[in-house]
Formats: C-alpha cells, sequence, structure tokens
C-alpha cells in the first residue's frame, strides 16, 4: 500500500512539475494563450467589476423572486425543526434535575441557549426575506 502511495505522489509531483515548467516557457517566448482583445483593455477595470456586480444582484434577485415560496417553506421546517428540539431539550433538562445530574443540566443548558440563538436567527432571516420580497418582487 506505501509504494502505491509513493508512486502515485511522484507521478503527481512529476505532472506538478511539467505544467510549471510549460506555464513558464510559455511565458518566456511571449506567447500567451489567451492574448487580451482591445475592449477589455480599453474598458476602465472598475466599469467591468460594476457590470460584473450588477449582474450577479439581477441574477440572484431573479432567483429569490422566483423561489420565494420554497424558501419560506425551508425557513418554516427550520423554525419547526428548531421548537421541536427545544422542547425535547426542555425535557432532557427536567430529566437530568430529576436525577439531580447537575454537570448534565450545564450541558443541557448550553444546548438551549444555542438553539435558542438559532431560533432568533430564522426569526430574523425570515422578517429580513420577508421585507426584501416586498420591495423587490413584484406580484
Amino acid at each position: 500500500m506505501k509504494t502505491r502511495t509513493l508512486i502515485g505522489g511522484l507521478v503527481l509531483a512529476g505532472a506538478i512539475t511539467a505544467g510549471a515548467a510549460g506555464t513558464a516557457i510559455a511565458q518566456q517566448s511571449g506567447g500567451s494563450p489567451n492574448p487580451p482583445t482591445t475592449a477589455s483593455t480599453s474598458a476602465p477595470a472598475s466599469t467591468a467589476s460594476d457590470t460584473a456586480k450588477g449582474a450577479a444582484k439581477g441574477a440572484r434577485k431573479d432567483f429569490v423572486c422566483s423561489h420565494q415560496d420554497q424558501l419560506a417553506d425551508l425557513l418554516a421546517q427550520r423554525k419547526s425543526i428548531q421548537a421541536s428540539r427545544l422542547t425535547l431539550e426542555k425535557e432532557a433538562r427536567q430529566a437530568a434535575v430529576d436525577a439531580h445530574a447537575d454537570a448534565l443540566v450545564a450541558r443541557i443548558d448550553k444546548r438551549i441557549a444555542a438553539t435558542t440563538k438559532a431560533q432568533a436567527q430564522v426569526a430574523k432571516r425570515t422578517e429580513k426575506l420577508t421585507s426584501w420580497e416586498a420591495k423587490n418582487c413584484t406580484g
């Protein structure tokens, strides 16, 4: 097994070295596999970046608006799962209190705090999604 790993590593190292050597040779010879076009050199970089950001925002808006029902369902499912988890954790805490297991009660309290924090995050995300959809999505 070690021999296979060693041979595989050597083959990988050889391939990386060959690729790096080929790139270095291409750069020294002055040839570029993708020469810049006049359109990309004449436009400022900030304009191209702004155009890309605008396209990304438009794609995100289209995606969220077309899947808003599914996103709301996923958030509702997450909220339901967390409510169930919190119920179970509270039952487990009560059982640990009844058993006088103080260390276990402390661990369960940490889990309850984490679940409560997660519930607050889901509520915040749900509110944010709802307000964003009201502003950006038509119909």
